[in-house]
């Protein structure tokens, strides 16, 4: 795991595990990035950013994340990180969002 990085809020540092069922299992939130915007975001594909499930969602998931060249944007609430997503390194936003609440302390749903 990546050593607590100042630039994420102390409320969402650390890795959290992804407790939805087959596909992402944990990530790496000292591992993102602040653009110069003050964003913080990560490229799904960045090694040690997250880790899968050892089946073929995950496989598929990482694939995916691969060639579209997905980034995670990650904005911080009460309810822990709440993430969108965009295709081609932040140029083609994606119309999702996750529906994360704090399940404890890192732990999301």
């Amino acid at each position: 795991f990546a050593p607590p990085k100042e630039s994420v809020p102390e409320n969402v540092r650390g890795v959290w595990w992804i407790d939805a069922g087959s596909g992402v299992v944990t990530v790496d939130l000292n591992r993102i990035l602040t653009a110069a915007t003050g964003e913080l975001y990560a490229q799904d594909a960045e090694p040690e950013y997250q880790s899968v499930s050892n089946d073929l969602t995950g496989l598929r998931l990482m694939l995916f994340a691969t060639l579209c060249a997905v980034r995670s944007h990650v904005h911080v609430d009460e309810d822990g990180p709440q993430v969108s997503w965009s295709l081609a390194r932040g140029l083609l936003p994606l119309p999702l969002k996750s529906p994360s609440k704090r399940v404890n302390e890192h732990v999301v749903r």
